[in-house]
């Protein structure tokens, strides 16, 4: 919301008065502008890329499915995939 009470849904609006807002709070617990800005890179890279890890699983069981796996498999096989990829040092907004 603006300072109006107008509710902002544009992503290149929000986006940069969030991080702008967290990169402060960040510094005035005593991070550097340089490590508010590597805190908040999964942040901002998220965004940008408009995924989160729930859509991530999704789009994995849902091609399990289109290829022919019962549900509770292609589930299963998502959330497998999900935490081995999470357990890299790969950034989750980098997972194709």
């Amino acid at each position: 919301m603006t300072a109006d009470g107008e509710r902002v849904a544009d992503p290149a609006t929000v986006l940069p008065a969030v991080v702008s807002l967290a990169t402060d709070g960040l510094v005035r617990v005593g991070c550097s502008r340089g490590e508010a800005r590597e805190l908040l890179a999964p942040v901002r890279a998220r965004a940008e890329t408009r995924t989160a890890p729930s859509v991530w699983k999704r789009e994995r069981a849902r091609a399990a499915l289109d290829d022919g796996a019962p549900l509770d498999e292609a589930v299963v096989a998502a959330q497998r995939a999900y935490l081995d990829r999470a357990a890299s040092d790969e950034p989750f907004a980098a997972w194709d």
